[in-house]
């Protein structure tokens, strides 16, 4: 039987590796999406306009932007995006 100390301390973990897992994503993938630029073009530039809403500008721009969007969101939250 799972008692309310044994799910306490589950969560506590789960709640530790969510932790790690979003300051590994918040440095990584800035830096993932900037190095598949050239792999990913169409790509990120559906992700500028479906989740950042970013449609004027060249390609190049609009890549940037959402890049910098995303760093800039994890930073909102007070992660920290470079090591």
């Amino acid at each position: 039987m799972i008692t309310k100390v044994a799910i306490a301390q589950l969560l506590m973990v789960h709640k530790h590796y969510l932790i790690m897992l979003q300051s590994a994503l918040a440095v990584v993938l800035p830096s993932l999406l900037n190095d598949q630029r050239g792999h990913k073009h169409e790509k990120l530039l559906q992700y500028a306009s479906n989740v950042w809403g970013i449609t004027e500008g060249t390609d190049a721009v609009r890549i940037d932007a959402a890049i910098d969007a995303t760093r800039a969101f994890f930073e909102q939250l007070g992660i920290k995006t470079r090591l």
